[in-house]
C-alpha cells in the first residue's frame, strides 16, 4: 500500500524588517524544504508577494492580500474578548486567508510569527511561542501599551496555548514558562532551538568602513529599538569609558521606530553622537559584513529566553559579549563574556578587555566555531519534522 502524503502548511507573515522573526521564518523554510519530497507536500500561505522569489517553486503557493475590510474589522476584534469560544472563529467571516487554510485542509499547519490566525482556523495547528517576556518583563513600555499592551498579548498567548496543537519554543526555559504561565501540557511544548540564518553563508563581504564612513574599529549592536534591548545601558557603558579616556565607536542598525527618538535623546545627552552610528535597516550583505568587521558584537537585550544575533554572530567569527539572563548563557556556551545588562560598570569592563586583548578575541571566536556546531540547520530541520509527525500522528 502507497504511503498516505502528508500536507503541510506554512503561514508566512513576518517582514524583513522585523528581524529575528523573519530569520526565524527562513529558518523554517529550510527545514520544510528538507522534508522528503515522496513522503510531504507544501502549501505556502502569505500576504507578501515578494515571498514568492523566496519559497520553492514546487511548493504550493497561496498569495493572499488582506482588504481594507479585513484590516478594519481585524482592528476591531482585536478589542473583543476572544478568549470567548463564539468569537473564537468570527474572523473567518471576514478574513480570506483563514477561509483559504479551512478549504485546503492540510494535516497540519506551521506559523512561525505565532499568529492570532492560528486560532481561528479549523485545521490543526503548530505555532511558535517566542517569548512570554510581558509575564516576566511587564515593565517596559512596549508591554503597556497598543497592539503590543499585556492585556492583548496574555489574550494572544492564552488563545494559542489553549487551542494550538502543537507549541515551538526556543529553550528549555522557554518550555518552562509556557508551561507555568497557563499550565499548558508538556508533551504540547517542543524544545525548537534558534540556527543562524542560511543567507549569512551566502552574503558577499563589503567594505563598511568606506560605504558609511565608519571608523576601522567598532562594536556592534544589532537589534531593534526596542525599550528590552536596552541600548541606553550600552550608551551609559560607552560614556564611562570615554569619562575613563577610552572612546569606542559603536554601529547600530534597526528600523527607527519604537523607542528610537530616546535612543536619540540618550546619544544627545551623553555627548556621543561623533561616537555612536546609526545605520538602520541594513541588507543581508551589509548584516553579514557588520558582523565580519567589528571588533566584537555587544548584545545586552534584557528580554529572552534567546536571541539569534548572538549566534550569528558565533558562526561568523565575531566575538561576543551579551547578556547573562535568561536562557542566553546556555545559548552561547563558553563562547563568550557574559555581563548584567542592567549594570553600566559590568558592560563597559568587558568591552575595555574584549577590545585590548587580540587573544581573548581569538579564543572566544574559535570557541563560537565550535559552539554553533552543537546545534546546526541540519539538526534544526531533523527537529522539525519529528515535531510536524509528533501533532500529525497525535
Amino acid at each position: 500500500m502507497a504511503q498516505r502524503i502528508k500536507r503541510i502548511g506554512l503561514y508566512l507573515s513576518a517582514h524583513p524588517h522585523e528581524g529575528g522573526t523573519y530569520q526565524y521564518n527562513l529558518s523554517m523554510i529550510d527545514a520544510l524544504r528538507a522534508l522528503p519530497t515522496d513522503e510531504y507536500r507544501i502549501t505556502a500561505y502569505y500576504l507578501v508577494p515578494s515571498w514568492q522569489n523566496i519559497l520553492p517553486k514546487e511548493w504550493t503557493h497561496r498569495c493572499v492580500a488582506r482588504t481594507f475590510l479585513h484590516k478594519v474589522l481585524n482592528r476591531f476584534y482585536k478589542m473583543l474578548d476572544t478568549s470567548q469560544e463564539s468569537w473564537r472563529r468570527f474572523p473567518a467571516l471576514f478574513n480570506p486567508i483563514i477561509r483559504t487554510i479551512n478549504r485546503d485542509r492540510c494535516d497540519v499547519v506551521l506559523y512561525p510569527s505565532q499568529d492570532a490566525v492560528a486560532y481561528q482556523t479549523s485545521v490543526k495547528s503548530l505555532v511558535a511561542v517566542h517569548d512570554l517576556m510581558h509575564r516576566y518583563e511587564s515593565h517596559f513600555e512596549e508591554y503597556r501599551t497598543g497592539d503590543y499592551a499585556y492585556e492583548v498579548r496574555e489574550r494572544h498567548y492564552s488563545n494559542i496555548t489553549k487551542y494550538a496543537d502543537g507549541i515551538m519554543v526556543d529553550s528549555t526555559i522557554g518550555k518552562e514558562q509556557v508551561v507555568e504561565s497557563y499550565q499548558c501540557s508538556t508533551d504540547k511544548v517542543h524544545v525548537l532551538p534558534f540556527v543562524p540564518p542560511t543567507y549569512l553563508l551566502e552574503s558577499q563581504e563589503i567594505d563598511m568602513c568606506a560605504k558609511y564612513r565608519l571608523p576601522q574599529r567598532f562594536i556592534f549592536y544589532p537589534a531593534q529599538f526596542w525599550e528590552h534591548k536596552n541600548h541606553t545601558t550600552l550608551l551609559q557603558a560607552l560614556y564611562l569609558l570615554r569619562e575613563q579616556g577610552e572612546t569606542i565607536p559603536l554601529v547600530l542598525v534597526g528600523s527607527k521606530k519604537n523607542n528610537y527618538d530616546r535612543v536619540v535623546q540618550a546619544l544627545a545627552d551623553l555627548r556621543l553622537q561623533e561616537h555612536v552610528h546609526i545605520l538602520g535597516y541594513v541588507s543581508n550583505d551589509e548584516m553579514y559584513s557588520l558582523y565580519k568587521q567589528a571588533v566584537a558584537m555587544v548584545f545586552v537585550s534584557c528580554a529572552g529566553p534567546t536571541n539569534i544575533p548572538p549566534i550569528e554572530a558565533l558562526l561568523l567569527g565575531c566575538p561576543l559579549i551579551v547578556s547573562n539572563k535568561y536562557a542566553m548563557p546556555e545559548q552561547v556556551g563558553s563562547a563568550a563574556l557574559l555581563v548584567d545588562p542592567l549594570s553600566p560598570e559590568d558592560i563597559a569592563q568587558n568591552i575595555r578587555n574584549i577590545w585590548h586583548s587580540s587573544d581573548l578575541r581569538e579564543q572566544l571566536k574559535q570557541s563560537g566555531f565550535h559552539q554553533i556546531q552543537s546545534w546546526t540547520q541540519k539538526h534544526f530541520n531533523e527537529r522539525v519534522k519529528t515535531i510536524i509527525d509528533h501533532v500529525i500522528e497525535k
